[in-house]
């Protein structure tokens, strides 16, 4: 009886020590997708590096690349270069350093600020989401200098300057949009927006050379109400690590089992 108890224990206290450990590699990375919203007559093909590392080639206006896993808390260089140039020659287009933070979704956006070539880090709001409800966040990527924002006949968000965005819980459903700049109306158009889900609305290009665009990412969120309907992509963060729980009970399945089973000559 007293070896089942040791071989018991160390056996749950080595479960319990994977799933931890899996647990704290989940939370040692972060989640990343890259927007170009550099308008050119030839889509500006570009290359992106991530230290060193050709994560993107041929990258075109108006596209997103898949979601990435990135180490957390380690300052790590992104650099965008025309497609075809040489990392270790050539100059990027843009570079930025970057250190993202453990568990956090990002959306990193290549764009112009005034006439410099920029990158803009975006935080994802994939916090829980009331039930019946999308949050909306529009973020302005565009060469218009100041942005309106219109939901339903009803202004949403005000004077969005360049790099920045706003975010707004509305009712899920179909919505009409308008974006407008200076009172001139640039964009109009319908949109569903699925209950229980972050949606974020990029806005490109420029009215001056018919290149004003919208890009639409959907993004899971957590969940308030078995009503929410989660919709899209980069839903890593909203997966459950379940290891941690399942070898606690483990443990304490097995401390239960020794006290049941053991008898009077081990008192």
């Amino acid at each position: 009886m007293k070896l089942f108890a040791r071989t018991a224990l160390v056996v749950a206290i080595l479960v319990l020590g994977l799933g931890t450990s899996s647990a704290l590699a989940q939370d040692a990375v972060a989640t990343v997708t890259v927007i170009h919203a550099v308008p050119a007559v030839d889509g500006f093909p570009a290359d992106v590096y991530l230290n060193g590392d050709l994560i993107i080639d041929g990258f075109l206006f108006e596209t997103a690349s898949e979601l990435f896993t990135v180490p957390a808390g380690t300052p790590l260089q992104l650099e965008v270069f025309p497609e075809g140039s040489d990392p270790d020659a050539d100059e990027p287009a843009v570079a930025s350093e970057v250190t993202f933070e453990a568990g956090v979704d990002y959306s990193i956006v290549a764009q112009v600020v005034g006439e410099a070539p920029v990158l803009t880090v975006f935080v994802n709001d994939t916090s829980a989401v009331p039930a019946g409800q999308t949050r909306l966040t529009v973020r302005q990527t565009s060469l218009v200098t100041d942005l309106d924002v219109v939901l339903d006949g009803a202004d949403l968000f005000g004077g969005l300057a360049q790099a920045t965005d706003a975010t707004a819980d509305v009712s899920a459903g179909s919505h009409d949009l308008a974006f407008l700049s200076l009172g001139e109306t640039l964009d109009e158009r319908a949109l569903d927006l699925d209950e229980g889900g972050l949606v974020v609305l990029y806005v490109v290009g420029s009215p001056d050379d018919d290149s004003f665009s919208l890009l639409v990412q959907r993004i899971i969120a957590q969940q308030t109400s078995p009503s929410g309907v989660p919709s899209g992509t980069g839903g890593l963060k909203a997966q459950s690590n379940w290891m941690p729980y399942m070898a606690g009970a483990a443990v304490l399945g097995l401390l239960a089992l020794l006290l049941v089973r053991r008898g009077p000559e081990e008192r």
